[in-house]
């Protein structure tokens, strides 16, 4: 209990301290109240380009997914929008293909944040006679994409991270809030996570849910809205759920409701903006990747629709038509890696998409071409023809190619475009700047955007954003305070443009077209300068709460070092200078990873260092365990040389079989730590390769599908068999440890349960890759052994071992023939196999916990017994190291599963690694102790005559591993679980979560289940190190000598993972205005954070477990 309770202490303290940072941390910059003005048109003055728009988001849409470059070796997915591309390239000067750059994170609610969406403050400006009185409610329901921000062309915070996961009402001005004060009418349908924010903003809403990534396809048919094209079943399970704002007005009845996309666009009257929001390309590459067939089929599938609604538009935009005066634009929120995943800061992550057109002036190149085609024969259009001239190439900027295609702009940028296309004012918080080749191409009076006669109206609307971004940095430095030289040398820049003629003044004629150009560089300048400020200064921290926190790390780091200190010297000596300097090189290796948090470069790598560390911490064990057998050696000369060259030959025999036993220890972990990295542990020096499909029968094609099966399930098997003997093993060993016996009681009890579960597990896990592999994932159970049984009939042994089986459960099913039992069964049995056998693998692991839980507190609870003396308590505390091996491999079967199909091999490596550790702190330990005994063996004269009569702990080499090994094999073991996490596929980025294991034995998220199964991929290589760990401290010594060795290896555990988060704490605040700050650092903290977490969990729940 005191072990528990010191923990539950350093856990309490770790909260205290990451809730102090955090509060300071985690802070937006300041949200203002000021709104925007409407100005008032002048009488005659020109109306806004464009009446409606049409946004069409693709969620996750990479930028070579629509743009490919270079001749030859594009990969699969690059360029795979030909159709829509083709119908961009045709009207050059009326539509652009551009990058559309976010900013990290690169998440939809930080995305939209710079597009669409709403905010209270904004919506209560309309007038009463277009909205009800009642005030509206604060869209705060928890999604984990909802937007917590308005379009208003601001910067995002990392706490939008957090915060996607509950959205909240803003007090800021936005886009959305001054088109609706226009009496604009919007209209959405798709990504439900506009409801989540916005859900009264909109005249008409068709949401669909977004949560299960599994799903490719009912977002996407909602939008298009797909007329049986899917079953029944699928049809009722994707029923949108249709909104429509009230109107107060006596007498407005509410408009029929337009169904979906092509509807809408065919009755354009019913409204003015309308978004349809698709998912299918962001679940396709978080479910299966980039490159996968489903891909593939998605890309294809936005491609024909794209371009439909294209074609669809530009037919009815010819002169008096309905969408003359409509502008559209198809975007993407952000891109995703190769695995398919999002939220860092990479280019992958950051390049998105932006099709930009005037679909008057696309009917216009249409009616010229044709005009053109009658006249002369046109030559064929090849295939990619309008890649290289209508796409930027990577490195392109805004400046370069010439052309108004090539073109990289920021995705803040979007907000002042389309308030100035829509004819509304610029939202007061905006620091976006109008792109001046999108302007060129939309405006009305550009012609084909080649020529000049598109500057002064863009000088004029880049004038106004230029004094709305004044006005803004001015306010803000106001309330919440900007370095005064930067805004000074910002304010001046706009003083010099006030100072100048703008374009069509009074008194003087209109400037020259090299005025114009002149004034615009001048306006972008100071453009560019005010986003510069603001993206070094934005982001408020509370320097107090963040010091605070440091402070207070760094003292709880204190005080747990020097507890360290005194548990490990508290414990015998390990030996000599050998174990010391051992112990002292693990203390700079564990400072050197410590102070290679605050590198870039070391955190992009810190997997390979992580493995890097653990082959030296390998060697400094295998340099311990080598120097104990060479005293063992030694010793035995001295002996043998005193008692009888036989005995003395076998002693030095001994020795050396305990150094070659030593170094194919060493040998095996070196070599699994190898192996882990070649199987798992991505490089993210360069893309990110990982390929997250997970094999199944329908990939399995060709004339070579069986050998592929064959090889697949072997890969799959073979590690699940080595594992279930390597427990067997390891739970025969503990026995032999205890003497032979084990004698009943609770413990055995709770063991052989514990085993019993496990093997469930492990046949389910089994029975569920190759379910999987032959094409049965959903058949349900009683179909699997219907084809069992008709199997087994052809072969007389297995008929007759069917038939005894059927006997045996033959009372268990009459038994539960009636009653809720029977329902529960058959609902049981009902499910598909990779959904009941998943299911079952999770039950197994926490039942085995549960169980072993509630005995422990049962023998808390109950009357304390008499203590067992000598064989008894050594078999007592055998059976407490059974049931804790036990229950690591019940979770380790829960975590194989989360893992995909590389988990079984992943732990297996993981498994043979940490046996290797341990069977070189067991050599090191019988080592001594050999020593010892020969000591003792030899004739009691001067040396050997103390040595006989001090006390094993004082020995050199006595009995227990000692304190600087117990230490270091407490370290390995918290290097390796750390280990474990990269070399399965994960990273410390939002992007490094394998968000696939969250639907794991569910169709769709469940909130209770998804989020643990989430964690368990994420961190239960930690879990499975605090439950392993008394299991490897627990042999180290004898008796109390053991109870210390793991109370001193967990506060080492525990240490070193404190220390990584103290470091991170220290290395973000240090490094607050570092430009990867978001991108690298914070998901760090935020990682450690987990991790910490973790850790102390577990280990509260080891100290509930560990043998006493």
């Amino acid at each position: 209990m005191r072990g528990a309770a010191r923990h539950a202490l350093l856990a309490a303290a770790h909260v205290v301290v990451a809730l102090v940072f955090l509060r300071g941390f985690l802070l937006t910059r300041l949200e203002l109240p000021d709104v925007s003005a409407a100005r008032t048109a002048p009488a005659g003055g020109p109306p806004p380009p464009f009446d409606r728009a049409v946004l069409l988001i693709v969620d996750a849409l990479r930028y070579d997914c629509l743009c490919v470059h270079g001749a030859g070796g594009a990969p699969p997915h690059a360029g795979r929008l030909p159709k829509t591309l083709a119908l961009v390239g045709a009207a050059p000067g009326a539509a652009v293909a551009a990058r559309f750059v976010a900013d990290t994170p690169t998440i939809t609610m930080s995305r939209l944040k710079a597009l669409l969406t709403v905010h209270t403050r904004g919506a209560a400006a309309r007038e009463v006679g277009r909205s009800c009185a009642a005030p509206r409610r604060h869209a705060a329901a928890a999604h984990p994409r909802a937007p917590a921000a308005a379009a208003q062309g601001g910067l995002p915070t990392f706490l939008d991270v957090g915060q996607s996961f509950s959205a909240s009402a803003l007090s800021e001005d936005n886009l959305v809030a001054q088109l609706t004060a226009q009496h604009k009418r919007l209209v959405v349908m798709g990504d439900d996570t506009w409801m989540q924010l916005a859900g009264a903003a909109f005249d008409r809403a068709h949401p669909y849910p977004s949560f299960d990534v599994h799903d490719l396809h009912t977002v996407d048919d909602g939008v298009w809205e797909v007329r049986g094209a899917r079953p029944a079943a699928r049809q009722a399970a994707r029923r949108p759920r249709t909104h429509a704002r009230r109107r107060c007005a006596a007498g407005a009845a509410p408009r029929a409701a337009a169904q979906h996309l092509l509807p809408a666009l065919a009755a354009p009257h019913g409204w003015d903006v309308l978004v349809g929001h698709y998912l299918g390309v962001d679940h396709a590459g978080h479910t299966h990747g980039v490159a996968s067939r489903q891909m593939e089929a998605k890309l294809a599938q936005m491609d024909d629709q794209v371009s439909h609604v294209i074609e669809t538009l530009v037919g009815a935009a010819g002169p008096g038509g309905a969408h003359e005066r409509t502008l559209l634009l198809v975007l993407s929120d952000h891109g995703q890696t190769l695995g398919g995943d999002h939220g860092g800061g990479s280019a992958d992550e950051t390049d998105s998409v932006l099709l930009a057109a005037s679909l008057r002036k696309m009917a216009a190149a249409r009616a010229a071409a044709e005009a053109t085609t009658a006249a002369q024969p046109a030559r064929p259009r090849q295939p990619g023809q309008h890649f290289s001239r209508f796409c930027a190439p990577p490195a392109a900027t805004a400046a370069a190619g010439g052309g108004a295609a090539h073109v990289s702009l920021d995705q803040i940028d979007l907000t002042p475009l389309l308030a100035h296309l829509l004819g509304v004012p610029i939202p007061f918080g905006n620091l976006g700047r109008l792109p001046p080749h999108l302007f060129a191409a939309l405006s009305e009076d550009a012609g084909d955007g080649r020529g000049d006669g598109w500057l002064p109206s863009y000088a004029a609307a880049l004038r106004a954003n230029a004094d709305q971004v004044h006005t803004y940095l001015n306010r803000y430095a106001a309330t919440g305070g900007l370095p005064a030289a930067q805004l000074s040398s910002v304010n001046a820049l706009h003083a010099a443009l006030a100072a100048r003629q703008p374009p069509g003044g009074e008194g003087g004629a209109p400037p020259s077209p090299a005025e114009l150009e002149e004034l615009v560089v001048a306006q972008l300048s100071y453009l560019a300068a005010a986003v510069g400020l603001a993206r070094r200064r934005f982001t408020l921290f509370q320097q107090g709460p963040i010091w605070a926190g440091c402070a207070l790390a760094a003292a709880v780091l204190a005080a747990q070092l020097a507890a360290c200190w005194r548990a490990v010297a508290a414990l015998a000596p390990a030996g000599g200078v050998v174990e010391l300097s051992s112990g002292l090189g693990f203390a700079a290796l564990a400072a050197f990873h410590t102070a290679g948090l605050f590198s870039v470069g070391l955190l992009m790598g810190e997997g390979r260092l992580t493995c890097a560390l653990l082959a030296a911490a390998t060697a400094l064990l295998l340099r311990a365990a080598l120097a104990a057998a060479a005293r063992a050696r030694a010793a035995a000369a001295e002996g043998g040389g005193a008692g009888g060259g036989g005995a003395g030959d076998a002693a030095r025999w001994a020795g050396r079989r305990a150094a070659l036993e030593a170094l194919a220890a060493a040998g095996g972990a070196l070599a699994s730590n190898v192996a882990l990295q070649a199987l798992g542990l991505i490089d993210r020096s360069g893309q990110d390769p990982h390929d997250k499909t997970q094999p199944s029968a329908d990939l399995l094609v060709g004339p070579d599908a069986a050998l592929q099966r064959a090889a697949l399930l072997a890969f799959t098997l073979a590690p699940l068999g080595s594992m279930w003997m390597l427990a067997c093993r390891t739970s025969a060993r503990c026995v032999a440890a205890g003497g032979g016996g084990g004698g009943g009681g609770p413990t055995a009890a709770l063991v052989s349960l514990a085993r019993r579960l496990c093997a469930v597990q492990f046949v389910a896990l089994a029975a569920f890759w190759v379910a999987q592999l032959s094409g049965h994932a959903d058949a349900s159970p009683q179909a699997l052994a219907a084809q069992l049984w008709a199997l087994a009939r052809r072969h007389p042994l297995a008929a007759e071992a069917a038939a005894a089986a059927g006997r045996l459960a033959a009372p268990l099913l009459a038994a539960a023939a009636g009653g809720p039992a029977a329902a529960a069964l058959r609902a049981v049995l009902a499910l598909p196999a990779r959904l009941l056998l998943p299911r079952l693998v999770f039950v197994g692991a926490l039942t085995a916990i549960c169980g072993a839980l509630a005995a422990r507190g049962a023998a808390v609870l109950a009357p304390a017994a008499p203590p067992k003396a000598g064989g008894g308590a050594a078999a007592e505390r055998a059976l407490q190291l059974q049931l804790l091996v036990w229950l690591c491999a019940c979770c380790g079967a829960a975590l194989a599963m989360v893992l995909g199909f590389k988990g079984p091999a992943t732990l297996l490596l993981a498994a043979v690694q940490a046996g290797c550790v341990v069977r070189l702190l067991l050599l090191h330990r019988d080592a001594g102790a050999f020593a010892a005994a020969a000591r003792r063996a030899a004739p009691a004269r001067g040396a050997g005559a103390k040595a006989a009569t001090a006390p094993p702990a004082a020995q050199a080499g006595g009995g227990g591993s000692g304190g600087v090994l117990c230490a270091l094999g407490a370290g390995s073991w918290g290097m390796q679980a750390l280990g474990l996490f990269f070399c399965s596929g994960h990273f410390c980025e939002f992007s490094g979560l394998q968000y696939a294991s969250a639907f794991i034995g569910f169709d769709a998220m469940t909130p209770a289940v998804s989020g643990p199964l989430l964690l368990l991929n994420t961190a239960g290589g930690l879990l499975l190190g605090c439950l392993g760990l008394p299991a490897l401290l627990a042999g180290a010594g004898d008796g109390r000598a053991g109870d210390a060795q793991q109370a001193a290896g967990a506060l080492v555990f525990n240490t070193l993972r404190f220390a990584a988060l103290a470091a991170c704490m220290a290395s973000a605040a240090v490094q607050q205005q570092h430009i990867l700050l978001w991108a690298i650092f914070a998901p760090k903290l935020m990682f450690e954070l987990a991790f910490m977490a973790v850790t102390d969990a577990g280990q509260l729940l080891a100290c509930a477990l560990a043998p006493r």
